[in-house]
C-alpha cells in the first residue's frame, strides 16, 4: 500500500472509521495519541545535539531500580526483552529513580508510542536518569578502527561514496553497533540492543510519492538524499567485503541492506553528539583497543590538545554518544527555556567511585516540573519540523521553533544595481544574507533584519537618500510590523526615524505578502489549508479508532502496510497544515489593507 497521489478525502476517513466501528469498537479519542504520531508538541524519536556540562558528583544518591512498564496487548517476546533490559540496567549501575518505560498508544516494531512514564512527581532540574561511562558507546572526531576483526580498516577510514562529516560518524557507529547486534548474547550490550525498535520510519524509507505529501521541495530533496546516503553505505559494505574475499562472510559480509539502514536509524535517531569529556578516559569501543595499540590514548590525549587550542580541522567537532536508557526520552518544545536539554558529565569522587563507576556518568534532568503518570520528556534543542522529520520521524503540530522559508524574496535583490551604493549599504549590513536566508517565525512574522532589508531595497531613489543610506531605514516601521512602540508612534503620526519611509515600509510588506502567497501557491492555497484541515482531524480520529481496537484485540491492529499508509499520511498532513497556517498568518499580517 502506497500514500495516494492526493490526502485522503474526509469521506474516505470517515468511512474507514465507520467500517472499523462495525468490527466492534465502540468509543472514538479526540485526535491521536501515539507519541510520534499526536498533535501536541510531543514526539518520541530520539536523538540530540547537545552540550556536555563537566560537573563533580554529589553522593548519597540511591539506586532505584526501574519497574518494567506492563501492559495488556504487549507481545511476549517484547516483554521479555524490556524485562532483561531493566534487569540489566540495574545491574551496571543505570539509575531512574522516578521514571519507567511505558506506552502511550498501541505497540509496533517502529516503537513509535514509547516513552518514559513519571512514577512520582519530578520537579525541574531533578535527576531523570544517570548512565555509567562504561555503558557508553562514544566515538570521537577520526577514531580509530575499534574492531578491525569485524570491520575492514580501509571501510572505516574512508568508505567510499560516504559523505565527509557527520554522514561518516553515523556511519562508523553504525557499524559498532551492529557488530554488537551480530554478537547476539555475547555482546555486552545484548539486551540494550535488543530492546531497540526494529525498524525506523525515517524520510529515507518513504517512497518519491510519499514525499509528495509533503509538499516541501528543499525537505523532499533532503529526505531523497538521507536515501542515497543509506545506498551509498550498504555499497561501501559490499564492496568492502567482497575485497576481502570470504574474510567477513559471517559478519559484516553477511549484512543486507535492511541492516545497514536500520543502524544508520538507529545513530541519526537515538544518538547524542557532544564533546568528548576529558576526564573519563577512553570509553567504550575505543576501549578494546586498550592493551593492544596507543591509538586510542593517542586520540583522546590529541583531543585534549585541541580543546586546549591547538588548530585541526577536527578541533571543534562532536562525538557520537549512544547512551542506554538515556535515549528513551522523548522530546518536547523548550521555547523560553534554555533550549536542549544539557547532557550533563559527572566525574566521579574517590569515595564515590563504587557507586558512579570508575569512569564517572553521565546524566539528563528534567527540563520542567512533570506530574505522577504523566510523561516525562527532554527538549533535543531549538529545531524545526523539518529538521525533526528529517533525522527523528515525527513532525510537531504548531510547533514553536517552525519556521518557513521565502525564497521568493530573493527576487528583490535581481533589482539592486551592481555596484551602487544601495548594494554596498547592503552588504555592509549583511542584509543581503537576511535576505537570502528569508524566513518565517511560528507566528507568521518575519525577522528586524528582513523588513530592514526589504525597505532598502524597495525604498524610492528620494527615499533612500533622504534617510542617508540604509541605517536611515533602520528603524522606520509602520503597525504590520511589530505592533509596538512603532506602531504607537505612527498612529500618533510620528516616525521612529527623521525620514517619513510609509512607502518603503508599505512595498516591505507587501513583497513579503507575494513571497508568502508564492509558497502558498506551491501548497495549494488557502482553499487547500482549509481542505487539509479537514482531513487531518478524520484521519486522526481513525488513528485513534485503531489505537483502541488494538488495545481490545490484537488481530484488530490491520496489516503493516495499512498502519504505514495511516501514519506516513498522519505525518505528511500534520506537517503541511502547521506550514500553510503559518504562510496564512503572515499573508494577514503582511497584505496590503
Amino acid at each position: 500500500t502506497v500514500m495516494a497521489a492526493h490526502a485522503m478525502s474526509a469521506s474516505r476517513a470517515t468511512a474507514w472509521t465507520s467500517r472499523r466501528a462495525s468490527r466492534g469498537a465502540s468509543r472514538v479519542l479526540p485526535g491521536s495519541s501515539s507519541s510520534r504520531d499526536r498533535s501536541d508538541a510531543t514526539a518520541s524519536s530520539r536523538g540530540r545535539g547537545v552540550e556536555i556540562a563537566n560537573e563533580k558528583s554529589g553522593s548519597g544518591s540511591a539506586r532505584v531500580v526501574v519497574v518494567v512498564a506492563s501492559s495488556s496487548s504487549a507481545s511476549e517476546s517484547k516483554t521479555a526483552k524490556t524485562a532483561s533490559y531493566y534487569k540489566w540496567s540495574a545491574k551496571n549501575g543505570i539509575e531512574a529513580t522516578k521514571i519507567r518505560i511505558g506506552y502511550l498508544g498501541a505497540k509496533d516494531d517502529n516503537e513509535t508510542s514509547r516513552s518514559c512514564v513519571a512514577t512520582a512527581p519530578i520537579a525541574a532540574g531533578d535527576v531523570l536518569a544517570r548512565c555509567p561511562a562504561e555503558l557508553v558507546l562514544a566515538l570521537p572526531p577520526n577514531a580509530p578502527n575499534p574492531f578491525p576483526d569485524y570491520i575492514p580498516t580501509p571501510l572505516w577510514d574512508k568508505a567510499p561514496g560516504v559523505t565527509a562529516g557527520s554522514c561518516v560518524e553515523d556511519f562508523r557507529m553504525a557499524l559498532v553497533l551492529l557488530r554488537e547486534r551480530s554478537l547476539g548474547d555475547d555482546s555486552a550490550w545484548a539486551p540494550y540492543i535488543a530492546q531497540l525498535p526494529a525498524g525506523y520510519d525515517l524520510l529515507g524509507c518513504w517512497t518519491d510519492d510519499q514525499l509528495e505529501e509533503l509538499q516541501c521541495e528543499r525537505l523532499q530533496d533532503a529526505a531523497r538524499a538521507q536515501r542515497a546516503e543509506n545506498n551509498a553505505a550498504f555499497d561501501a559494505v559490499r564492496m568492502n567485503v567482497s575485497a576481502y574475499d570470504s574474510d567477513y562472510d559471517l559478519g559484516l559480509g553477511a549484512l543486507t541492506k535492511e541492516d545497514v539502514v536500520w543502524g544508520l536509524n538507529t545513530v541519526r535517531s537515538r544518538s547524542y553528539r557532544a564533546k568528548y569529556p576529558s576526564s573519563c578516559g577512553v570509553l567504550p569501543p575505543l576501549s578494546n583497543l586498550e592493551g593492544k595499540t596507543l591509538d586510542a590514548a593517542a586520540l583522546l590525549t590529541k583531543s585534549a590538545r585541541q580543546r586546549s587550542g591547538e588548530k585541526s580541522e577536527s578541533a571543534n567537532k562532536e562525538s557520537v554518544f549512544m547512551l542506554p536508557f538515556l535515549d528513551a526520552l522523548n522530546h518536547r518544545d523548550n521555547k523560553g527555556s534554555g533550549g536542549a536539554t544539557k547532557l550533563v558529565f559527572m566525574s566521579p569522587l574517590e569515595d564515590d567511585a563504587a557507586e558512579r563507576g570508575a569512569k564517572g556518568t553521565f546524566e539528563l534532568r528534567s527540563p520542567a516540573a512533570v506530574e505522577k503518570d504523566a510523561e516525562a520528556v527532554v527538549c533535543y534543542g531549538d529545531k524545526n519540523n523539518e529538521e525533526l522529520l528529517l533525522r527523528y520521524g515525527f513532525c510537531v503540530e504548531n510547533g514553536v521553533h517552525d519556521e518557513i522559508t521565502l525564497p521568493g524574496c530573493m527576487d528583490e535583490l535581481e533589482w539592486v544595481m551592481p555596484g551602487s551604493a544601495r548594494e554596498s549599504d547592503l552588504k555592509a549590513e549583511r542584509l543581503d544574507e537576511a535576505v537570502k536566508r528569508a524566513r518565517l517565525n511560528d507566528e507568521g512574522k518575519a525577522s528586524v533584519n528582513l523588513l530592514w532589508a526589504l525597505r532598502v531595497l524597495l525604498a524610492s531613489d528620494a527615499t533612500y537618500e533622504a534617510a542617508g543610506g540604509a541605517k536611515g531605514l533602520m528603524r522606520a516601521s509602520l503597525p504590520g510590523e511589530d505592533g509596538g512602540e512603532a506602531a504607537d508612534a505612527a498612529e500618533d503620526g510620528e516616525r521612529p526615524g527623521e525620514v517619513d519611509a510609509t512607502e518603503a515600509q508599505l512595498a516591505a510588506e507587501a513583497s513579503l505578502a507575494l513571497a508568502c502567497e508564492q509558497e502558498l501557491a506551491k501548497m495549494g492555497g488557502r482553499d487547500a489549508l482549509a481542505e487539509d484541515e479537514i482531513n487531518y482531524e478524520a484521519a486522526s480520529k481513525v488513528s485513534a479508532q485503531i489505537e483502541i481496537e488494538c488495545a481490545e484485540d490484537a488481530e484488530a491492529c490491520g496489516t503493516p502496510e495499512e498502519a504505514e499508509y495511516l501514519r506516513r499520511l498522519l505525518i505528511a498532513l500534520r506537517f503541511r497544515v502547521t506550514r500553510k497556517r503559518v504562510l496564512a498568518m503572515a499573508l494577514d499580517r503582511y497584505t496590503p489593507k
